[in-house]
């Protein structure tokens, strides 16, 4: 059995994939996860988000380990 990726959309994300909650086949990395899912959700390529994987926030090219929970975060600024 392939590992599975829980993919969690939040605020406007959540609204432009209409749901809050996917599980994916495993993917390799960031690249490979944001292909995946613009080719799948195309209004995401509208959007800027912030990547968490495993409650930690990544950037640039990341290796997704297995099993991992991946949170995609619409920007957010600090007060």
């Amino acid at each position: 059995m392939q590992a599975q990726l829980t993919i969690l959309f939040f605020g406007q994300l959540a609204e432009a994939v209409g749901t809050g909650m996917e599980t994916i086949a495993h993917v390799r990395d960031t690249v490979q996860l944001d292909e995946l899912l613009k080719a799948r959700y195309p209004r995401l390529n509208g959007f800027t988000y912030v990547r968490s994987v495993n409650n930690k926030v990544v950037s640039g090219i990341t290796e997704i380990p297995e099993g991992a929970t991946i949170a995609l975060l619409p920007p957010f600024s600090g007060g």
